[in-house]
């Protein structure tokens, strides 16, 4: 993989978050509702997308501020309070209204530029996994949003 610049990285996640954006807004309130076999709906999906992007641009922050020879973040640790964080965003996010879910995603890709403009090294730790640099990290937020967005589009062709 090419190294990532921080231009790179906004640009991805700015295209990303109008691709998103623009499917959100061309989904109907029926499709809405459509759900995956695990249960989770398209509602239920973007608000995870939009807090995702978040979260991911607050964990990259984090790990570019380990100090020089410090332990770097535990990845196991991380992934088991991301999957249970995003089982309690679901019930909490469940009952927001869909303005309310659309404008998560402006919020959270705007946490993940915010982020990308406040990390000097990309080539930090971000805690290993295929996301092993905080570069790697942000853009893992684009990615996450493109392989939802995909999952969307695949529930709305039925």
């Amino acid at each position: 993989m090419s190294e990532l610049t921080h231009e790179g990285i906004v640009a991805a996640l700015e295209t990303e978050q109008r691709a998103l954006e623009a499917l959100a807004g061309r989904v109907d309130d029926e499709q809405w509702l459509l759900a995956r076999a695990d249960g989770w709906t398209v509602h239920d999906i973007v608000a995870h997308v939009g807090d995702s992007a978040f979260g991911l641009g607050v964990i990259a922050l984090r790990a570019s501020q380990v100090p020089p020879g410090g332990a770097p973040p535990d990845r196991d640790a991380i992934m088991a309070t991301i999957n249970r964080r995003n089982d309690e965003r679901r019930v909490k996010l469940a009952a927001l209204s869909r303005a309310e879910i659309e404008g998560r995603i402006a919020t959270g890709f705007s946490q993940a530029i915010k982020a990308t403009g406040q990390v000097a090294d990309l080539q930090s730790p971000s805690g290993g996994g295929p996301a092993a640099t905080v570069g790697g990290l942000l853009m893992r937020a684009a990615q996450h949003s493109s392989e939802h967005r995909q999952e969307i589009e695949d529930l709305l062709k039925g």
